[in-house]
């Protein structure tokens, strides 16, 4: 959608216009003449509400805090909107706690010799908190006999020569 100030100038501009810079055969009838005209002030004034409320809902205040949902935990925290905007920047637009972005962080630098892109590192992590949110939050019993039951398996492979 153009900006309907240069709309509005280029109207202007037609309506300044002599008739004698117009060609007789390209000149429209009074009546379609009027009709546009009230066609392009409608317009104008629709354009005009729109840029006025989309004024007043960007005015938000910098300092007023905001609540966000980390993509990773589910974490819920207030933030002023510049932080929220700047985190997600830094994080592929996922907005991430301060704990998660740590472990996003340190997934990255965990593997030196295999460069992984902030996206990998925030989907592996992502997939961790998913996991771990299905078994050990729901029943830690159950996430204590699985972690015990992968040691072992882990052990007997050590001692066959299985890395």
């Amino acid at each position: 959608m153009e900006d309907p100030s240069e709309s509005f100038d280029q109207w202007r501009a037609m309506e300044n216009t002599s008739d004698e810079q117009v060609l007789p055969h390209h000149q429209p009838s009074p009546k379609k003449n009027q009709d546009l005209r009230r066609v392009f002030s409608d317009i104008t004034d629709e354009s005009n509400e729109i840029m006025i409320k989309g004024r007043h809902s960007l005015s938000i205040n910098p300092n007023e805090a905001e609540r966000v949902e980390c993509v990773c935990c589910g974490f819920i925290e207030d933030c002023t909107p510049a932080y929220i905007f700047n985190t997600r920047q830094a994080h592929c637009g996922e907005w991430v706690c301060g704990l998660c972005s740590e472990a996003v962080k340190e997934q990255m630098s965990r593997d030196s010799s295999r460069k992984i892109t902030v996206g990998e590192a925030l989907g592996l992590h992502m997939d961790f908190c998913k996991k771990f949110n299905k078994t050990t939050r729901v029943n830690p019993k159950l996430s204590l006999a699985s972690t015990m039951r992968d040691i072992a398996r882990r052990s007997i492979q050590y001692r066959q020569g299985q890395p």
